[in-house]
């Protein structure tokens, strides 16, 4: 009878045991997935918003090197002169020494005031001084007797042909634009063009686990360039920075690129594994210590049943003696 009373006694303590285990190891195993989670995920925007803020920075200072060569185009004699109507002739060969020596020009258009234009080689039906003037952005950088350079993104306006290869416009364009002034006044204007793909290429994700299959965008005032395909890239521009649109997470940068904003598309996919892998090694190690417990609880079980049976076992022999020694 009494050692019925003292296993379920043991049993009673096990229970016990494993169960104030359970519910501490569940205390501390909801709590640290939140956590880790959370971190998880602020962690990868972290990175996210590093890589594009360095590839912004990459990105400007591409440009701001064609913007470079369109300064000395206009500081160029030839130029001048051919604009201003001092000099005749071809200045193809000067545009085209400009496309050599900064490999990443596609083309370059100069216009006069008067309207007449001047192309590097390859080129078929650029667009007129007065078709580009009709769009508001370069209307207003034409009139602006202030302005003397500017970045226009777009995907209208566009020369038909780079190279002889004809060019779909809805890749958009890139023209980084300069005046051409003789004495006091604007006699020409010159437009280096620059295939979106050219600058995408200091967005590239590919060296980055976390990021790879990202996608930059540029948005502007009537449209936007993204550096892959997308069906649509109107859900992530109306999207917060920060927030999940599908199976992506959209990062924002403010900062003014030419007056484009520049957004980053992050497939989750790796984001979630990460985080899979680290809920599996915390429900790992709470699987290690309720086996742990098992132990322990097993073994303090046996101890005290152990106990309860030698003390019963003195008292029974004590018992006896006291039993035998009488009368």
């Amino acid at each position: 009878m009494y050692s019925d009373m003292f296993n379920e006694t043991g049993k009673r303590i096990y229970r016990n045991l494993m169960t104030i285990a359970a519910i501490l190891i569940i205390l501390i195993i909801i709590p640290s997935i939140s956590i880790f989670l959370g971190m998880s995920f602020n962690t990868s925007q972290s990175i996210a918003r590093n890589k594009l803020d360095r590839s912004i920075s990459a990105g400007r200072i591409y440009i701001d090197s064609i913007m470079s060569t369109t300064e000395n185009l206009a500081g160029n004699s030839v130029i001048v002169q051919t604009l201003d109507g001092t000099r005749t002739g071809s200045l193809t060969s000067v545009l085209d020494s400009a496309r050599t020596y900064s490999l990443y020009i596609n083309a370059i258009t100069v216009y006069a005031a008067d309207g007449a234009y001047y192309t590097s080689s390859g080129v078929t039906n650029p667009p007129s001084l007065d078709a580009l003037a009709a769009r508001e952005d370069i209307g207003d950088f034409i009139a602006d007797g202030d302005a003397e350079e500017y970045i226009s993104l777009r995907t209208s306006g566009i020369i038909k042909a780079y190279d002889g290869t004809p060019y779909d416009e809805r890749s958009g364009i890139i023209s980084c634009c300069r005046k051409v002034y003789s004495g006091d006044g604007v006699v020409g204007y010159i437009f280096a063009d620059v295939f979106p793909e050219s600058l995408f290429e200091y967005f590239s994700f590919t060296g980055d686990k976390l990021l790879s299959g990202s996608v930059a965008i540029l948005s502007f005032d009537g449209g936007s360039f993204a550096s892959a395909g997308l069906a649509s890239t109107d859900k992530y521009i109306a999207a917060h920075n920060g927030s999940i649109v599908g199976n992506f997470m959209v990062i924002s940068n403010m900062r003014n690129f030419y007056g484009a904003t520049v957004r980053m598309v992050v497939p989750l996919r790796q984001m979630i594994l990460n985080s899979l892998a680290v809920c599996g090694a915390i429900l790992l190690a709470g699987a290690a210590m309720m086996i742990a417990t098992h132990f322990v609880a097993a073994a303090t079980s046996r101890y005290v049943t152990g106990r309860l049976d030698r003390l019963l076992n003195k008292m029974t022999l004590s018992s006896e003696r006291l039993t035998g020694r009488q009368p």
